[in-house]
This record gives C-alpha cells, structure tokens and sequence, in this order.
C-alpha cells in the first residue's frame, strides 16, 4: 500500500507499507482490545487513511467481527 501524506507543509509525500506492517499493527491491536462478531463499526475516516485501514477494516476483519 502507497499512502501519501496530507501535504500540508509542502508537496505531498508517498510512503510504501507492507502487509506486514499492518498485520503487525493489527496484533498489536488486538491484544489488549476487544472486538465481537455483533460489534458494529463505523469508518469516520477515508479507507486510504493509515489508522482507518488498521482499526476500521483489518482488525474487526482479523476478529471475525465482518462477515
């Protein structure tokens, strides 16, 4: 995944991130949180937004919380 910074303070810069970056993340994540197949997300975030990806799709994805 390419992710781009805002580009608030100058040109907009693109950062390259495995999937085992965000799997890494996601276990991280999931250890002291807990996420139910009846829990109910809501994305508050574009999908292309680092933290929305990780806490709104991979994880409760990882849970069994999407079905």
């Amino acid at each position: 995944t390419e992710i781009y910074t805002s580009g608030t303070t100058g040109e907009p810069k693109g950062v390259m991130l495995s999937h085992r970056n965000f799997a890494s993340n996601v276990l991280a994540a999931l250890g002291p949180l807990t996420f139910c197949p009846e829990d109910v997300f809501v994305s508050f975030l574009p999908l292309n937004h680092c933290f929305e990806r990780t806490a709104g799709y991979y994880a409760p994805l990882r849970s069994g919380s999407l079905s």
